[in-house]
């Protein structure tokens, strides 16, 4: 089996089946009444126990009837995630017949590594939106739970209801662009001329440009960007000239600042998400909010006015 296949079986695995759960119906039932001939302290307690079991019964209700909605939601996400998965599955099974008269040629053996690795970047941002939605879910069953009434203690009664206040929910994903993790790191870009097979688990992000997918292998840590590459501070020459003092060539003709030694970069203000860079055409026009970055690729920018990477060092 190829590797990628392998990989788009793993994804699918973890994103499990798709049978939905089902929840029982819930009667909210009807109010317990008070005995109609009982009369002193007892008959005063037996009515706030009645209260007090009649109000949890409904927020047993409300919550059950949240949950429900959250479950069928969660359902959804993984709907979504299989539908997009199939898609990248198909794309892949295109990219191999493609090659197929010439598969056992190097040019071949090429061309299926680049196609390889993009459905296997296309596949990891499927599993990776489908879990930081899955999350979302988990956080709001949280707040449905936290909403519960409690046994025991102090918790019976409190100021604002029964059951503690809801909880604060858990911390989310930076949203896309403001995730250090997965900016392009110049510390790990690898240049691959013409012909040469790129490193295992790397993914194209520009001309001959090649970077580690982060995630890869799956389960892996996500360590943020040591040195990330920021837009702004590109520097395109002319060809037979030199680049500026203190960068680092990416590719022929482009240039990155690289600190000295005992220098430290202040947080880029024009990062490249690597789950967000696309190659286009040329004359292609590119999606709402993106601005090429190297030539032929393209990455959503996250300052205004848009960025032009500047020529002959000059600002």
């Amino acid at each position: 089996m190829h590797p990628v296949d392998a990989l788009l079986a793993q994804a699918r695995t973890l994103l499990g089946n798709l049978t939905t759960p089902e929840l029982t119906a819930l009667s909210p039932g009807s109010p317990t009444p008070a005995p109609a001939v009982w009369s002193g302290s007892a008959a005063d307690s037996a009515v706030r126990a009645s209260d007090t079991l009649n109000s949890h019964r409904s927020q047993l209700h409300t919550a059950h009837t949240a949950a429900g909605a959250v479950i069928a939601d969660a359902a959804q996400i993984s709907r979504d995630a299989h539908t997009q998965l199939r898609t990248v599955e198909t794309a892949w099974a295109s990219d191999k017949a493609a090659v197929g008269p010439y598969a056992n040629t190097a040019a071949g053996q090429a061309a299926l590594l680049r196609a390889g690795q993009q459905r296997v970047q296309e596949a990891t941002l499927v599993v990776q939106t489908a879990a930081e939605r899955f999350q979302g879910a988990a956080e709001q069953l949280n707040t449905v739970t936290g909403q519960l009434p409690q046994s025991g203690g102090k918790s019976d009664t409190q100021a604002l209801g029964f059951g503690p206040q809801p909880q604060s929910p858990a911390p989310k994903d930076p949203p896309h662009g403001k995730d250090p993790r997965y900016w392009i790191d110049v510390a790990q870009l690898k240049y691959v001329p013409n012909g040469q097979l790129a490193p295992n688990g790397y993914v194209q992000v520009g001309p001959n440009l090649y970077h580690p997918l982060p995630g890869y292998p799956p389960g892996s840590e996500l360590p943020a960007a040591k040195l990330p590459l920021d837009a702004e501070d590109l520097v395109h020459v002319r060809p037979g000239q030199l680049g500026p003092a203190h960068t680092k060539e990416l590719i022929p003709g482009w240039f990155t600042p690289v600190p000295i030694e005992g220098e430290t970069f202040s947080p880029p203000k024009q990062p490249v998400d690597i789950r967000d860079v696309v190659q286009l055409p040329k004359g292609t026009l590119a999606p709402y909010n993106y601005f090429e970055y190297l030539p032929g690729w393209f990455a959503p920018k996250t300052i205004d006015p848009p960025v032009i990477p500047r020529l002959d060092g000059r600002p």
